[in-house]
This record gives structure tokens, C-alpha cells and sequence, in this order.
């Protein structure tokens, strides 16, 4: 096992059944076996349903819960006063939550679990993410014997309507 390394879930009480079944399949073709600890970020998700999650890990691993309850809802800065609410991409819902989620997963997330927690190593799953069968292989360890600092599996590109002002944002 590689030290200093840790899975994280950024997810709310909504999709607690797809959440559980990405847990379920993460820790039945993989964690079972490499036991690293896995962290979730929930927002909005009982106590009831939190504890059913940290019951997946069979006691072989660790589950930390995060609460981020009005993580998404406290004020944007100022310099997002202009970013579009919508775009031409998602006429029907709003890219704030979009926008908001991804500046978690590059601070928020980063800084508890790098900066507060020391990990060096995190592997981000989404929470319809699919592992359907078993990796036969500890993807922290190929990562750092091949020198590799990132590492994906899946690459999708967004339609640049669907990030517009996005990256000016982000400067």
C-alpha cells in the first residue's frame, strides 16, 4: 500500500443509493484488498444513511464523513458577480453549482485532505462512477513507481459552451 493516500466522494443525500453502489462495487473489486481509507463529503445526508455507507468498508478500511453543509451556498466572491448563471449548454440549470463543485474538488477537498490531513495521494471517484470488475492492480502504487503525479482513466472534454467564463473566473 502507498502511504499517504486516500479516496474521496464529493456527494449529497439525493444520490445516496448510486453513491452506496459506487462504494459497494469500489470496495468489492479493489478496497477490500488495498484498504486505503475513504473520505466523503456529503451534503445534506442523515445520519442513518451516513452510517449505512461506513458500513461497506466491512471494518477493513476506514470511512471518514465530512459535512459540507452550505458549502455551495455561502456568498460567490466578488469576482464572480459576472459569470453566467446559465449557458448555452445547460439552458436549464444553473453553472454556479457546476463552478462551485469543481473549485471543491480543486481547494476544498485538496486542502483538507493534503494540507489538514497530510495525504499526498488522492484519487477522486465520482459518485456514479462504475467499477465493474475487479483492478487487479493498486493504482496509487503504478502511479508512483512510474512517476506519475496524475493519473485518469476516463477522459471526457466539456463543449466550450459549457464553460464559458469558467477559466477567466478561475485567473
Amino acid at each position: 500500500r502507498v502511504p499517504k493516500a486516500a479516496i474521496y466522494f464529493l456527494s449529497g443525500g439525493w444520490r445516496f443509493a448510486r453513491l452506496k453502489q459506487t462504494l459497494q462495487e469500489l470496495h468489492d473489486n479493489c478496497n477490500w484488498r488495498l484498504g486505503y481509507p475513504v473520505y466523503l463529503f456529503l451534503e445534506k445526508m442523515s445520519a442513518k444513511r451516513q452510517a449505512a455507507l461506513k458500513l461497506v468498508s466491512g471494518g477493513l478500511y476506514e470511512i471518514h464523513i465530512f459535512d459540507i453543509e452550505g458549502e455551495f451556498s455561502r456568498p460567490l466572491p466578488v469576482e464572480a458577480a459576472n459569470a453566467p448563471t446559465k449557458t448555452r449548454c445547460s439552458p436549464h440549470s444553473s453553472t454556479i453549482g457546476y463552478r462551485r463543485m469543481c473549485e471543491f474538488h480543486a481547494v476544498g477537498a485538496a486542502n483538507r485532505l493534503m494540507d489538514g490531513e497530510g495525504y499526498e495521494w488522492l484519487w477522486r471517484l465520482d459518485d456514479d462512477s462504475q467499477l465493474p470488475v475487479s483492478i487487479g492492480y493498486d493504482p496509487f502504487r503504478l502511479m508512483a513507481e512510474n512517476g506519475q503525479r496524475y493519473g485518469t482513466v476516463v477522459a471526457m472534454s466539456d463543449d466550450s459552451a459549457c464553460v464559458e467564463g469558467l477559466w477567466e473566473l478561475a485567473e
